[in-house]
């Protein structure tokens, strides 16, 4: 079974973006709207996955990429795929984890932007019906992977799994976005309800003891569920992967509400910009990792904690410097490109002034930038640095055995 509860996270992904697009996009009354919404959402996670797709050809040995094996014909189809972001709605393992595996998940959310115009026309009259129908979906991939009884984890190529059905698939997983666009309908009802900092503080706390308490006693008790034969392996994978997706989406009212003293300190610039950039942390991570993993014997001389504290700091530099330098000229450059006026142009800017990783607006009159040019040139230096180190040490594994070996006397 896959690993325990690794998706969790995504699920909460899932149903804060539904919340946050429903909370910019409320109405998409035109054409022009929607054309403007598609594009501005295109332009969010295009650059940054495509930077990260050709950071694994640049990293990562032909022979190591996930998913890319058989003839060429096969590989340039799942290339063009993952460029396309649509890997994710190709229900094989080898198309949907090819390359950079936690892109799935950006294919995935690509499909729910493509159904946000059609889910928030007259969403508040008829969040019933679409919610119904969503859910209705989702059973019906469950159904389906239990009825036909696809392979838990299929092999690389080897036609569809489980997996690939309950818990990557767009159908699957559009009922936790939908879910959190109900929460913005409870929260424009409940945002001018009274509530002292105390009380709001209190269930702020609440909802993430509650959240976080279910995510651990679910990765417990997986296996048991599993084991039912009404169940089964698909209701196993749901279970595991987005089981606590209700105790997500009140969680995210909760905070979205910001009666609490939480909700008030993950409002502080600091913490905005690590949300600012924390979609290309997600991106880049596992590519890290995934060249930490190739070269571990050459690392194996270091300490682990300097080694972890290197690829925490090279990490977190990067990915600030792909925010600033690919993810927002990107996205700019991709707005102005699309729009056909100039009236236009300003529209599609405007509706996108400042986002964080899901897309709410940021004011940037409180906010500002917190990294000036200096900053960014004095970044762009470490990221050098810290490169060449690691080509030197990769290139000749006892150069800083003497670094390791001062190291190890502490």
């Amino acid at each position: 079974m896959l690993g325990k509860g690794k998706g969790q996270a995504v699920s909460f992904f899932f149903v804060l973006s539904g919340f946050i697009l429903s909370y910019v996009y409320p109405n998409l009354n035109s054409f022009g709207d929607v054309r403007r919404f598609l594009v501005a959402r295109f332009a969010r996670i295009w650059p940054g996955h495509i930077f990260a797709f050709l950071l694994v050809l640049l990293l990562i040995p032909h022979d190591s990429w996930i998913g890319v094996t058989g003839s060429t014909t096969h590989g340039i189809r799942k290339a063009l795929a993952n460029i396309c972001m649509v890997h994710a709605w190709i229900p094989k393992r080898g198309y949907f984890f090819a390359f950079n595996s936690p892109s799935w998940s950006i294919s995935t959310e690509f499909f729910f932007y493509l159904c946000f115009p059609l889910l928030i026309y007259q969403w508040k009259r008829q969040w019933k019906i679409k919610l119904a129908g969503v859910f209705l979906l989702a059973f019906s991939m469950f159904l389906l992977a239990q009825l036909r009884h696809y392979p838990p984890d299929g092999p690389l190529n080897q036609g569809i799994s489980t997996e690939a059905i309950v818990y990557i698939h767009p159908f699957s997983r559009l009922l936790e976005f939908t879910l959190g666009m109900t929460m913005f309908l409870a929260w424009e009802k409940l945002r001018k309800v009274p509530i002292s900092r105390v009380v709001g503080t209190g269930l702020e706390l609440a909802s993430i003891g509650a959240a976080l308490s279910v995510s651990y006693w679910i990765a417990q008790h997986s296996s048991s569920i599993e084991a039912n034969k009404w169940i089964g392996k698909a209701g196993g994978i749901w279970f595991l992967e987005s089981g606590n997706q209700s105790f997500f989406a009140v969680l995210v009212l909760i905070m979205a509400l910001e009666k609490g003293f939480i909700s008030r300190i993950l409002s502080l610039p600091f913490v905005v910009t690590l949300g600012e950039i924390s979609f290309s942390v997600y991106l880049i991570h596992g590519i890290l990792l995934w060249f930490y993993y190739l070269h571990a014997p050459v690392f194996s001389m270091l300490p682990d904690g300097l080694v972890y504290g290197v690829y925490w700091l090279l990490l977190l530099v990067m990915s600030h410097l792909v925010w600033q330098l690919v993810e927002r000229p990107a996205r700019k450059r991709l707005v102005e490109l699309f729009a056909k006026t100039s009236a236009a142009g300003a529209d599609s800017n405007a509706a996108i002034p400042h986002e964080d990783p899901a897309g709410r607006p940021i004011r940037s009159s409180k906010i500002g930038f917190l990294f000036t040019r200096r900053w960014l040139v004095a970044e762009l230096l470490l990221l050098s640095s810290l490169i060449m180190v690691i080509a030197v040490h990769i290139h000749n594994p006892h150069s800083f055995c003497s670094i390791g070996h001062f190291c190890n006397q502490f």
